[in-house]
């Protein structure tokens, strides 16, 4: 691949990803502002995604043997801790993986059992 053609990709999926982000304020405004239904579901649907990623994370936890889950349960925790004081769900979300990265690594729970 020549490099004008990688530099023409990457600036179309920076325009489309940019176009994509602002489309939504152009078109909802003080004016006209966003209707009811897509207020409500912009409120519900990131908690949806939220439970959804919770359920895909645990789905291949083997609780039957050792750490017996811990590494999963922790994290969870930690992340729901983490938002409930702080509020700041990037924060809680890095620090959660980064904790479960670490119990990983580390095998530390397994070691206990």
């Amino acid at each position: 691949m020549s490099d004008s053609y990688v530099v023409s990709a990457l600036l179309i999926a920076a325009a489309t990803t940019y176009a994509i982000r602002v489309f939504p304020f152009l078109i909802f405004n003080a004016k006209h502002p966003a209707p009811k239904v897509l207020t409500y579901l912009g409120r519900v649907l990131s908690l949806g995604v939220v439970g959804m990623l919770i359920v895909y994370g645990i789905k291949d936890t083997s609780f039957n043997a050792p750490p017996y889950g811990l590494n999963e349960i922790l994290a969870i925790v930690s992340v729901a801790l983490l938002q409930w004081y702080l509020k700041i769900f990037v924060l809680s979300v890095l620090a959660g993986s980064a904790i479960y990265m670490w119990l990983v690594q580390s095998k530390v729970l397994v070691g206990i059992f």
